[in-house]
C-alpha cells in the first residue's frame, strides 16, 4: 500500500493503522498438487470501525496441512 511512501520507505516504519481486509478462512481455495496454482485476488479495505476504504489490496493465501 502506499499510503505515504515516506513512512514506507524511509529508514523508519510506522506502526500506524492504515487499513484491513477480512475473509473467511472457508473461503480460501483449497487445490491438491499437480492442480494449477491459485490466482491472487483483490480484497477491500475497511477502517477501524469497519467503513469500507477507496483501496482494495491483491493478497494470495495459502494454508500447509
Amino acid at each position: 500500500m502506499d499510503k505515504d511512501k515516506d513512512r514506507v520507505v524511509g529508514s523508519e516504519f510506522t506502526d500506524e493503522f492504515m487499513g484491513r481486509f477480512v475473509f473467511s478462512i472457508s473461503d480460501v481455495p483449497i487445490r491438491v498438487p499437480p492442480d494449477s496454482s491459485l490466482a491472487p485476488q483483490w480484497y477491500k479495505l475497511e477502517n477501524k470501525h469497519g467503513v469500507k476504504l477507496q483501496g482494495e489490496l491483491m493478497i494470495s493465501v495459502w494454508m500447509a496441512k
